[in-house]
């Protein structure tokens, strides 16, 4: 196995003065690491210092060597900061023809109206939190409505 070299672009106390201005305890942790590694600590020994893979190591010194202390800022994956912002008035729209009451209408419905109408493609998620938000109840089929009319409930009974 290859052993990777670290290269020599910092000084040690360049490496602390770097994790005492960093907000971000990740890189810290990885600039430690990479302070262990200049001291001559063998991976194995940091691995067990840190409690993290060995290939850990290697990744954060391939990284270090490519882009020196910027490289040890990692993205933490997952989605982008801020919630994606829908047009308001494409809810409107669909409150108004919701409202017309011409027909039942399920939230795949409500999806492939907005892209017929509107050319856009919203998760049914968004639609059925907008149209919470608009004062729009969800309904599944229950054999007792739980705020049924009473007496409209009694006329359409079967009589025997």
């Amino acid at each position: 196995m290859n052993k990777i070299k670290l290269k020599n672009k910092h000084s040690i106390t360049e490496l602390k003065n770097a994790i005492k201005k960093s907000n971000d305890e990740e890189q810290k942790t990885r600039l430690r690491v990479i302070i262990k590694t200049k001291e001559k600590l063998t991976r194995t020994a940091i691995a067990k210092e840190f409690t993290i893979d060995r290939t850990a190591i290697i990744y954060w010194i391939k990284a270090y060597n490519k882009k020196g202390i910027e490289g040890l800022i990692m993205s933490k994956g997952g989605r982008p900061k801020g919630t994606l912002k829908w047009n308001e008035k494409i809810f409107k729209k669909l409150a108004k023809e919701i409202n017309k009451g011409d027909k039942c209408w399920s939230l795949p419905l409500m999806q492939d109206w907005i892209h017929g109408e509107e050319n856009e493609f919203i998760p049914i998620s968004t639609i059925w939190y907008h149209l919470k938000l608009n004062n729009f109840t969800y309904k599944s089929l229950r054999p007792h409505p739980y705020l049924g009319d009473k007496e409209k409930q009694e006329i359409f009974k079967k009589k025997d």
